[in-house]
């Protein structure tokens, strides 16, 4: 029996996380639940303990708390998916974290305390290519940049791209594109996939092609349909989506509360099960707002009350409704967010005649569809992202140290 310390932190995941771990297979035994680093050195100290397992939440990590425990001969384990953050700290052994395959990291967990050797073990990872567009409040753009991003994808990458309508509070893509398919859309799939009849021939009598290379999945018939979503449902279409297409990209709708009354298994309905499932399965999550007061105001206050949210994902910020002065803007949003990916959509004529013609405005426009392809690659960027990632970590890591205090 190893027995183990843990402080994972405030995250969604943690409970179920620790649950699991106490199954008899396992040969694990958790001896205490901590609140942060100061707590585990403490428990240590009175508890016999092999290991230690901290998480990307855990409040007052540092060298020194990290050397401390190593003088005590005693294992530590991240649960993380920043790597060169805890290598950075003396953190040799990582687990690589997938909040919707919980079951492939604890066992990459119990195998790496079987085995005690230094191992960077990565869950099954799917293929990483969904794009989630959010936002905070209304009038951000966020539909817009959804619709935008997609046909650039298609007709500037070259990719199979699908967008999805998943905004539950007010769905608009296929007023604006114009698809009049009401048996068709995001329900019928997830109803396919909470049945597991979800494959390549059911499938496709609910996907609309859109142009060559881009389909789309339209969003509920009227928003009181949420309640026919269910969480699992929605993990395993966005799973099956990001198997048979090269881009997903998600209308996810405005960031909701994270309150509702689904349980653990995500059995009962919630309202914001598209959103956070979402922008879960993202590879890449784009937050749009306008470049005015009111806009970065709510974008920043927002992002820093949902940071646990957002804290393991690369994350951009597009600017809408913007124009060359945006400078200031720019460099608010990455001095009070830690957010470096900060990129402006400027005003044109073209979203107007997109929306009169229900279109895509770099369609008709070179600037914007330039604008739009270049803020695509930037995202599609693995070097960029990561730093931008290391950065972002650890500006949340210092407000929530800073509240700590």
């Amino acid at each position: 029996m190893t027995n183990v310390v843990i402080a994972l932190g405030n995250t969604e995941w943690e409970p179920q996380f620790i649950s699991a771990l106490g199954h008899p297979m396992l040969d694990i035994s958790v001896q205490r639940r901590c609140l942060d680093a100061i707590d585990v050195r403490s428990a240590v100290r009175l508890l016999e303990v092999d290991a230690v397992i901290l998480g990307d939440a855990t409040l007052r990590v540092n060298e020194d708390c990290i050397n401390d425990l190593r003088e005590c001969n005693i294992q530590v384990i991240a649960i993380s998916n920043d790597l060169h953050w805890w290598n950075s700290i003396g953190v040799m052994d990582v687990v690589s974290i997938e909040p919707t395959n919980l079951a492939a990291s604890i066992q990459a967990l119990a195998s790496l305390l079987r085995n005690q050797t230094n191992t960077i073990v990565p869950p099954a990872n799917l293929r990483r290519n969904l794009i989630a567009v959010t936002g905070f409040g209304g009038g951000s753009g966020r539909t817009t940049v959804a619709r935008e991003l997609s046909y650039v994808s298609a007709t500037m990458s070259h990719q199979a791209t699908v967008l999805v309508d998943a905004d539950v509070v007010s769905p608009s893509l296929a007023i604006e594109l114009d698809d009049d398919h009401f048996d068709r859309g995001l329900l019928q799939l997830a109803r396919l996939a909470e049945s597991r009849k979800l494959s390549d021939d059911t499938s496709r009598q609910f996907i609309t092609p859109a142009l060559e290379r881009l389909d789309f999945v339209r969003g509920l018939p009227t928003v009181g349909r949420w309640k026919d979503l269910r969480s699992h449902a929605l993990q395993e279409l966005w799973r099956y989506l990001s198997q048979s297409f090269d881009v997903v990209i998600v209308d996810a709708g405005p960031v909701l509360d994270l309150d509702g009354s689904e349980t653990a298994g995500g059995i009962l309905p919630r309202r914001s099960a598209c959103f956070l499932t979402s922008v879960d399965a993202a590879t890449h999550v784009v937050v749009t707002c306008r470049a005015d007061n009111v806009g970065i105001s709510r974008l920043v206050r927002g992002y820093l009350d949902n940071e646990q949210l957002f804290a393991d994902k690369e994350i951009s910020v597009l600017l809408t409704h913007g124009s060359d002065l945006d400078k200031q803007a720019i460099h608010s949003i990455q001095r009070l967010t830690g957010i470096q990916s900060v990129a402006v959509a400027k005003s044109s004529t073209a979203f107007a005649r997109a929306t009169r013609d229900h279109s895509f405005a770099s369609a008709f426009d070179r600037q914007t569809l330039d604008s739009f392809y270049a803020f695509l690659c930037e995202t599609q960027n693995d070097h960029n992202a990561e730093s931008g990632l290391t950065r972002q970590r650890s500006f949340l890591k210092g407000i929530r140290n800073s509240r700590a205090a």
